[in-house]
């Protein structure tokens, strides 16, 4: 008899419970639509002030690298809101080979702010008919004055066919290889003393790099750090007259040092 009643019972209370809580869920949901509606005519209501407003068309492009004057016959009255900054950027970096990174930003109300950052010149590739600089990625770059060029080291032995192109990165190994040796020299202690002229990379095995009124110094393609290292501790024996050395070996266990006299 028991049993029979708290069924009886249950089966008296449970529509109640059903009817309550379908009732909360249609009114959480109701107040859910609301408010999706509320926020969706301020969102509308906020994008047409801003799109359409005078008060957010572009007066000014200021920039600290560049003439903006192209850039205001093109964008001067548009809504900032429309132009499309990426797009604008990336014309910018097709349009200023050197470039490495263009940003374009909104400064409310009425302003953009275009910021460049240059590539600079790490060496450059003696070509056939020229001399081509680059940067440290191996990017060729154009536009650059002779004292700009004057101190930075030659790269020979890279076959650079069409490839050379203001802007354009030159694929090649040994060039990779010239580049990584010149970035291990730039670190090295020794550098402070000493000043690299050129690089030779046709052959990687025998890759080499000149010193600045001294000998050449054979390092190879691989284990930089700890063969400049040991070039260091060579250059450091006052008993070494470098006008007399014709180059210098430092792939191997010993360092091999070649006098002139021995190659006459």
């Amino acid at each position: 008899m028991a049993r029979r009643k708290k069924i009886k019972n249950f089966n008296r209370v449970w529509p109640s419970f059903m009817t309550k809580l379908k009732d909360a869920i249609l009114r959480k949901a109701a107040s859910l639509v609301v408010m999706a509606i509320f926020l969706a005519t301020v969102f509308l209501m906020g994008s047409s002030f801003l799109l359409g407003s005078d008060y957010f068309r572009v007066d000014a492009i200021e920039s600290s690298d560049i003439s903006t004057n192209g850039l205001m016959k093109s964008y001067k009255g548009v809504n900032i809101f429309k132009i499309n900054l990426k797009r604008v950027a990336e014309s910018l970096e097709d349009s200023y080979p050197n470039v490495r990174v263009a940003t374009v930003k909104i400064v409310l109300p009425d302003k953009l702010a275009v910021d460049l950052k240059f590539r600079k010149p790490f060496a450059q590739i003696n070509g056939l008919f020229k001399i081509y600089p680059i940067d440290e990625e191996g990017v060729v770059l154009s536009g650059l004055d002779a004292a700009t060029l004057a101190n930075l080291p030659t790269i020979t032995g890279i076959n650079l066919g069409r490839d050379a192109i203001g802007g354009k990165r030159l694929e090649s190994k040994n060039l990779k290889a010239a580049l990584a040796l010149l970035a291990a020299l730039k670190n090295s202690p020794f550098m402070a003393r000493y000043v690299v002229s050129g690089v030779n990379a046709q052959d990687m095995k025998n890759m080499s790099f000149n010193l600045k009124d001294g000998p050449e110094v054979k390092i190879g393609s691989q284990e930089f750090t700890e063969r400049l290292k040991a070039l260091d501790k060579t250059l450091n024996d006052r008993r070494l007259i470098l006008e007399k050395i014709e180059y210098i070996d430092v792939r191997f266990d010993d360092v091999v040092i070649t006098p002139k006299w021995e190659n006459q």
